[in-house]
């Protein structure tokens, strides 16, 4: 793809994403909020900005494997940069519509063993995450799958990673960020400045159809239904969090940090991600011996700081409860 098109493209994308929730970290939302905001008044957006918005390939959050990739029967599949619907064009997006496609493909596929994803996103909106999380959930049934956090994944890259029946982690890498959140930006202040007001003439039949347009400030019908949408997905990111790490949803709400970011480490003593390797290579040797050892009925150790009741709201309570006697 030349230089231009991608810059339309990727600007297009982050345009038409706008309006959607995002499961994304907060960081990134100043940088891209003033992208939308510029090229919906008209501005000029240069590529290095909007590069700089979503995360470059020289970034920390884009290293390892951009394409994927087999090695022996195990795919390699990486998951990197904005999440995005549509557009898959890694290491700066990862399209959730062509993810999802290359999940099931592998799944079917009789020369391939293990599926591997590595994360490197900050996350990015929620449409058609939950899709690819799915074909990555269902994917167990027919193959080992793991994820491998290399740095990061964050918010909607969480939300896929813990689909797969291991997740692992770099010592110094992050990860969580559970939770969803909408975006309003309003252009009202500046088009007052520029001596221009908007009016909408609406079909009677459709009176909530120009609800949160940028082009007004955002009434409080329009925030009461933006936040019955939020909350909708949030609900949906929780359970299949939950699903995917096997845990009561309330345990998930408890432990896995609120919103916040989880350091690796954190994240192993939480439960909400398996272990640590130095990189994935080590990861996936480590899970062979792991399974040999299970195949043989030796014992093996469990994850530092997890233990079986820590599946359970009530053993958690009940342990805080012994804990002030």
């Amino acid at each position: 793809m030349r230089p231009t098109a991608l810059h339309d493209d990727l600007l297009g994308a982050l345009c038409n994403a706008a309006a959607s929730p995002w499961a994304l970290l907060p960081d990134r939302l100043p940088a891209i909020a003033g992208v939308i905001a510029d090229a919906g008044a008209g501005k000029d957006v240069s590529p290095g900005r909007l590069s700089a918005a979503i995360g470059s390939a020289s970034d920390r959050q884009f290293s390892g494997a951009v394409r994927d990739k087999q090695n022996g029967r195990t795919l390699i599949i990486p998951i990197s940069g904005l999440i995005l619907y549509g557009l898959d064009f890694p290491p700066f997006t990862t399209g959730m519509k062509k993810l999802a496609e290359r999940v099931q493909d592998a799944a079917r596929d009789p020369s391939v063993d293990r599926i591997a994803f590595t994360h490197a996103s900050p996350g990015g909106t929620v449409v058609g995450v939950a899709e690819a999380a799915d074909a990555i959930y269902r994917a167990r049934d027919l193959k080992a799958t793991i994820s491998f956090v290399d740095p990061l994944a964050a918010s909607a890259s969480f939300w896929l990673a813990v689909q797969a029946a291991e997740v692992v982690s770099i010592p110094s890498g992050d990860t969580a960020s559970l939770g969803v959140f909408a975006l309003h930006i309003s252009h009202a202040e500046a088009l007052k400045k520029a001596g221009l007001e908007a009016s909408f003439i609406v079909a009677e039949i459709s009176p909530r159809k120009v609800d949160a347009n940028p082009l007004e400030p955002l009434t409080p019908r329009a925030r009461v239904a933006e936040q019955g949408d939020v909350d909708a997905y949030g609900q949906q990111f929780l359970e299949a969090v939950a699903r995917g790490r096997g845990m009561d949803p309330d345990v998930v709400r408890l432990r896995f940090g609120g919103g916040r970011l989880l350091s690796a480490r954190d994240a192993v003593r939480a439960r909400a991600i398996d272990r640590l390797a130095p990189n994935l290579m080590a990861a996936l040797a480590s899970t062979e011996q792991r399974r040999s050892r299970s195949a043989s009925g030796s014992p093996f150790p469990a994850p530092a700081g997890a233990s079986d009741d820590s599946l359970s709201l009530g053993a958690i309570l009940q342990r805080a409860i012994e804990g002030r006697r």
